[in-house]
């Protein structure tokens, strides 16, 4: 959750003229302690999202602003919940499964204005069919794949498969805060799984 409020926060300050959010969790009371807690720490120890808040911008538990049309609502999503009133460009449900399917497709009508109508759904699933596995099973899914310039092997890159750190011939989970000044990283390299060879990303892609 902490992570994908990061996210949204930096997508905030950062997409060309506005981007409005809608952040919801199962219930009211979720949504505005996690405003309360999780966001008003992120925002501390963060000198540039303390700098976009002005005099002018609104600090609540269900509202947040960084200038004009830049927000980030907190609601709830559960019976007797009702979806935000205004037109939004980006919905970020938080544990989905558990929210009630009519307050979130009323939150999902506030994106047809937008010219983004961005959605993203996070939750546990509890049982085969519930929300986020429809979700899952419904949505399309991509990935990146690499072409090795050197043989045409195309391929999936895999991080504890492909990535090789010079002079280093440990598990890469070994590799943490503590130990990264004694370990090469800033020199690592994706290897072609077939022919062992670093491909030349911008040439072959």
């Amino acid at each position: 959750s902490e992570m994908s409020l990061r996210w949204v926060l930096a997508l905030v300050m950062t997409t060309p003229d506005v981007l409005r959010v809608g952040y919801t969790f199962p219930t009211h009371t979720a949504a505005t302690n996690f405003a309360r807690t999780r966001f008003a720490n992120i925002i501390e120890g963060c000198p540039a999202a303390k700098a976009a808040m002005n005099t002018s911008d609104i600090d609540t538990v269900d509202l947040k602003t960084f200038g004009e049309n830049r927000e980030i609502h907190f609601r709830g999503a559960a019976v007797g919940n009702a979806a935000i009133s205004t037109t939004l460009d980006m919905l970020v449900h938080d544990e989905l499964s558990f929210s009630d399917p009519e307050v979130i497709a009323g939150y999902f009508s506030r994106l047809q204005a937008s010219k983004y109508k961005w959605r993203i759904v996070f939750s546990t699933p509890t049982f085969p069919g519930d929300a986020i596995t429809t979700e899952m099973q419904n949505s399309r899914r991509h990935r990146n794949m690499c072409k090795c310039d050197k043989c045409n092997h195309i391929f999936y890159p895999n991080y504890w498969r492909d990535v090789k750190v010079p002079e280093y011939d440990k598990d890469l989970s070994e590799i943490t805060k503590q130990t990264m000044a004694h370990v090469r990283w800033q020199d690592a390299v994706l290897l072609c799984p077939r022919c062992g060879r670093a491909p030349d990303l911008e040439r072959s892609n």
